[in-house]
């Protein structure tokens, strides 16, 4: 499991970066740049919430197995 939450944390950090970038005027003034790296966030979104999910829920079921 570590490989991928260390995958995850790549993938979360790359996402994370996107967003940023694609609010640079640079970025935006580069179309071609622009909507390789919109393409690349879409890809990213379903896989970033569904490992946030996962993530959210490990959180509760320690919360529970420590009441």
């Amino acid at each position: 499991m570590i490989v991928f939450d260390e995958r995850m944390i790549e993938m979360t950090n790359r996402y994370e970066e996107i967003l940023s970038s694609l609010s640079d005027p640079a970025v935006i003034s580069d179309q071609p740049r622009y909507q390789k790296m919109s393409r690349e966030l879409s890809e990213l979104e379903p896989v970033i919430s569904c490992y946030r999910e996962l993530v959210s829920a490990q959180s509760e079921v320690v919360d529970v197995q420590e009441r």
